[in-house]
Parts: C-alpha cells; structure tokens; sequence
C-alpha cells in the first residue's frame, strides 16, 4: 500500500470518528446524546440523526432478546453495587427490587418522527455506541478503497 492511500484512509478513519463522536458521546456536553439525555422526562417527540436513532434501535432489540440482560440503564445497577461495596455489604433485595423494577418497560420509543422518553433513566449507550462507531470507520475505509480501485481502473483503461 502507497503512503498516499495510507494517509488518505487515515483521514477518512478519523474523520468519521470525529463525527461519530460529535452525535454518540455521553461524555460531550454538546453531543447529540447528551443533549437528548437532558430531554428526559419531556413527552414530547424529540428528532434524532439516522446514526443515533441506530444505535438506540440495536440496544431495545439487545435488550428485548436477551430478556433485559442487556440494557443501556445497567449503570443503575452497577452504580448500586459499587455504592454498597464501599460500605463492605451486598445491596438488600429493598435496594436490588428499586433498581430494578424500572426496568421492566423500554426507556424510550422510537417512532417515524423520533424518539419520545418513557422514563427518566440513567442510560449509557458507550459500549454500543464505540461498536457502532468502528463498524462505520470500517465500512467508509471499504468504500473508499472501491472508489480508489475503480479510479485506478478507469485510469488505466
């Protein structure tokens, strides 16, 4: 491979990782994510981007297949673990029960116009959202590689 298409694919990686990131990051304040984040609790239905409405679509299937063992909340849950565990005891089954019982029912709905809160949660998309985010830096870099061989091919003919 030339340095020129390594440079070049460099570029497209990270340049599609920066755009993922301006719409998927929980840790940017001016992120899409963030900012629906801090729409909870509203009924209305708030418009998302393709990307982010993918994402949030992979993580109710995820979580209606594995019967809620996966779950963007399961923060809550580990956020009451690590809380007991410093006061060196289990959570109770009072605490366990209260985490829990919301998460019953789908955070979120998404439909044709967007995405409407069911509940006010503490959702983290990260582990999703990075999955997400290599598979579209794949599948740009495949892309581009196409379009550099079809280049080179007319190039030749």
């Amino acid at each position: 491979m030339s340095s020129r298409f390594t440079a070049t694919a460099e570029k497209v990686a990270l340049s599609e990782i920066d755009r993922l990131t301006k719409i998927l990051s929980g840790y940017d304040a001016d992120s899409e994510w963030s900012k629906r984040l801090c729409e909870q609790g509203s009924t209305k239905v708030i418009s998302v981007s393709q990307e982010l409405r993918e994402v949030l679509e992979q993580g109710e299937q995820l979580r209606q297949q594995t019967a809620g063992a996966f779950d963007f909340r399961a923060g809550a849950l580990s956020k009451l673990w690590r809380s007991t565990a410093e006061e060196n005891r289990v959570p109770t089954a009072t605490e366990r029960a209260a985490v829990t019982s919301g998460l019953a029912t789908a955070p979120y709905e998404l439909t044709e116009a967007g995405l409407r809160w069911n509940t006010e949660s503490n959702l983290s998309t990260d582990g999703l959202a990075k999955g997400y985010v290599i598979d579209q830096v794949a599948q740009s870099l495949i892309e581009m590689k196409t379009s550099l061989d079809v280049a080179s091919t007319l190039a030749v003919t």
